[in-house]
């Protein structure tokens, strides 16, 4: 498996950084353009013995061993940190924040136990529980990753001792083609006899969300959207719970999107836990592919 153009420039940066002591250092990066496998091409160059990556939730976690998998292959041994899992002697572990950020966990560890540490949506570093791991490890190198920098309370470029390794944003990535052209539409929310169907009507009532009312809704501006362009669309992405739907012309450009996927086949566990929202994402495009062609991404 080899880097595209962006992971390879991140990577030189990396090594020239840990060569003039720096331990700690950001990528920025848009969503699509390979963070993980950055990441891990970096993890390749610097060998270390053993790495942390830290993410918020335990399917990515799963996600992001599997990428570190494709490129080290059978060489290292891997291991899962969550709720429902305490692989800790592992020479990858890949944790829930959460998890770890808990004193009976941590401290089963070594302070200098990791030689490499990745904080995934490096964001929300500034929170108490990242604060706390932060606190408590003293690895060789720190490396945060987001696409979002400026969208938290904290000051992610002051935790990081102002340190990018690299920075490539969503114009940036389209203009190098790492990620395909895309059409974003909005959808205001859908108000029936003066109640608004939206997120905060739907954690106190998910029928709210699933009602074929809202369904038929979504359906006609969809349509209306891609009447508005005039092009036989693909559907990228669609994000119920905030009414976003994100069009594209082609989706052959596109990979290392496990992560972002509506449904993904090998996802099992998945959709178990998430039956009744599934359902309803079906619905919606067993009811759509009258009006345009799509994908299931």
């Amino acid at each position: 498996l080899e880097p595209n153009k962006m992971q390879v420039a991140f990577v030189k940066n990396v090594m020239k950084m840990r060569e003039e002591g720096i331990d700690k250092a950001l990528l920025l990066s848009s969503t699509g353009t390979g963070k993980s496998f950055a990441s891990a091409f970096a993890v390749r160059e610097m060998q270390p013995r053993r790495v942390l990556f830290l993410v918020h939730r335990e399917q990515i976690e799963k996600q992001e061993l599997k990428s570190y998998r494709r490129v080290f292959g059978s060489a290292r041994s891997y291991g899962l940190l969550s709720g429902n899992a305490r692989e800790m002697n592992a020479e990858f572990v890949f944790s829930t924040m959460q998890m770890m950020a808990k004193s009976e966990i941590y401290e089963q560890y070594e302070k200098d136990a990791f030689d490499v540490i990745i904080l995934d949506e490096c964001h929300h570093a500034g929170s108490e529980s990242y604060q706390r791991i932060m606190s408590y490890f003293t690895p060789g190198f720190w490396l945060g990753m987001t696409a979002s920098p400026d969208t938290n309370n904290y000051d992610v470029y002051s935790i990081f001792d102002h340190h990018i390794a690299y920075e490539i944003r969503l114009q940036q990535a389209l203009e190098e083609d790492l990620l395909c052209p895309f059409h974003y539409f909005g959808i205001t929310d859908l108000e029936i006899d003066g109640q608004v169907f939206d997120d905060y009507s739907g954690t106190k009532n998910f029928a709210n969300l699933v009602s074929d009312a809202r369904v038929d809704y979504v359906i006609k501006k969809a349509a209306t959207a891609n009447k508005s362009y005039n092009k036989n669309l693909q559907i990228l992405a669609i994000q119920f719970w905030k009414l976003e739907v994100v069009f594209t012309e082609s989706c052959n450009k596109i990979s290392g999107y496990t992560s972002k996927k509506l449904i993904h086949k090998n996802n099992r566990t998945y959709l178990e836990k998430n039956k009744s929202f599934f359902k309803y994402i079906l619905l919606f495009l067993k009811k759509l592919k009258t009006i345009l062609k799509y994908s299931i991404v």
